[in-house]
């Protein structure tokens, strides 16, 4: 059940953007091995004055933040970070343009299925991968 929040300037088409979250969904559901079903994701858009980006970076730059779980390893991340990388080359991004954080709650933190703490409830999924 991880959150993703995405940050960029205005100007990708809906098309782009459903593209977007369909390949990093796919990275996530490979690595982390959450559920096909399982996409909760933002777009928050910003004008150029309101977004402030490296100046090496085009305007494709793109801030996804995934908040999840405690529970995946190194390698699973190091898998999920190249999976969102190579997915969204393949539409059109520099991979110096793409910048992943990972936030990781204790499954407590989640009041989740009723406003139950996740640590109580059984979600159908592992998150130890």
């Amino acid at each position: 059940m991880p959150l993703v929040k995405l940050s960029m300037l205005k100007g990708f088409s809906q098309r782009k953007k459903h593209e977007i979250v369909d390949m990093i969904h796919k990275a996530m559901v490979y690595s982390l091995k959450v559920p096909e079903s399982n996409k909760n994701f933002r777009i928050k858009e910003y004008l150029k004055k309101d977004f402030y980006i490296p100046p090496d970076n085009s305007s494709m730059y793109i801030i996804i933040e995934i908040t999840m779980m405690n529970g995946r390893t190194i390698d699973a991340k190091r898998e999920l970070y190249k999976g969102i990388v190579e997915n969204l080359k393949k539409s059109g991004f520099n991979p110096n343009d793409i910048m992943i954080v990972i936030h990781e709650e204790e499954k407590e933190n989640w009041g989740i299925k009723g406003g139950k703490p996740g640590s109580e409830v059984d979600l159908g999924y592992n998150v130890k991968v």
